[in-house]
């Protein structure tokens, strides 16, 4: 019986051992890591120059009968969160931000704030170089205002540069790693389907028919607009990370984290409460109305921060590795 619990132990532990390896390379893969050296490796200094979050509010998307069809038409259809006042984004983004100080500290980290690297002198530049606008409106996808930490500056910086640029010389200053994070909370996603030769009979009258389905839930996104055009720092899920020898860990996240927990109050379809942005849009698309939701302000706080806590725990297990 002893050999059989032994032969059952070690199966078990081989099964797991290739679970999670094929867990690892998957999380590799969505969050599109990307580095040189190790940066957490062994306890240091974090310095937290923002954990900035990006709040979709008004949303669009878009169908297209297919270039077989005998009529070609496009359709598009809006969503528009309500009710969550910017006081309850401000607050979700203050405790995404202890969530991260929190995270490091477990993993034996000193962390420190924004305000600790602007008493350096590279600072100055880094901020020149790199703050954005805080709301991101575009005709293709909707509208997204970001929000910073503590009433903190938006300073970020371009990751991918590596150990080139402003940033790397504030770590150097700071003996410190120098990390910052931008993190896009989506609402809703829209279902569009299209079909423009709804009856094959060539004798009867051909019609176009076009449906929206809209479906409010709170995901983690990585890009939220086709990667063409995009400004990588102002439309993105990602985290940079540069140490003060010139070793950096960035990740540029791909995939979707789902929160299970419901916040809408109600949804409602109207014709004439298009978003501002609407007007923007393809003016030859065939509306399909707009969806308002409205939200349940602390339901929406927890469906956001249950979503933001899965994705931490997937981004602390690459930095756990490192």
């Amino acid at each position: 019986m002893k050999n059989v619990l032994t032969i059952l132990l070690v199966v078990f532990t081989l099964v797991a051992t290739v679970q999670d390896k094929k867990e690892m390379k998957r999380i590799v893969k969505d969050h599109g890591e990307f580095a040189q050296g190790k940066v957490f490796d062994k306890p240091a200094t974090v310095a937290l120059l923002g954990t900035n979050l990006r709040f979709r509010v008004a949303a669009r998307a878009t169908a297209s009968t297919s270039n077989r069809d005998d009529i070609q038409a496009k359709f598009q259809s809006f969503a528009v969160l309500d009710s969550v006042p910017e006081s309850v984004f401000q607050e979700i983004t203050d405790e995404y931000n202890a969530m991260v100080r929190k995270r490091f500290e477990d993993l034996g980290h000193t962390v420190t704030d924004q305000a600790d690297v602007k008493k350096v002198k590279s600072y100055a530049k880094l901020a020149e170089k790199g703050t954005h606008e805080k709301q991101n409106v575009v005709k293709s996808w909707g509208v997204a205002n970001i929000y910073c930490p503590n009433g903190q500056d938006y300073v970020t910086y371009n990751g991918i540069k590596g150990p080139l640029g402003p940033h790397a010389k504030v770590a150097r200053e700071l003996k410190a790693v120098l990390y910052s994070s931008l993190t896009t909370v989506d609402f809703c996603f829209i279902e569009m389907d299209a079909d423009g030769n709804v009856s094959r009979n060539p004798y009867a009258n051909q019609y176009i028919e076009g449906n929206a389905k809209v479906t409010p839930a709170i995901s983690i996104h990585g890009y939220t607009y086709p990667l063409s055009g995009v400004k990588m720092l102002e439309d993105a899920t990602y985290t940079f990370a540069t140490n003060d020898k010139g070793k950096y860990h960035n990740t540029m996240y791909k995939g979707t984290i789902l929160s299970d927990l419901s916040y809408s109050a109600r949804t409602e379809k109207c014709s004439d409460c298009q978003p501002e942005f609407a007007r923007k849009a393809n003016l030859f698309a065939h509306g399909m109305g707009t969806v308002v939701i409205t939200a349940d302000p602390a339901m929406y706080k927890k469906a956001v921060l249950d979503a933001l806590d899965k994705y931490l725990d997937e981004v602390f297990v690459l930095y756990a590795a490192k």
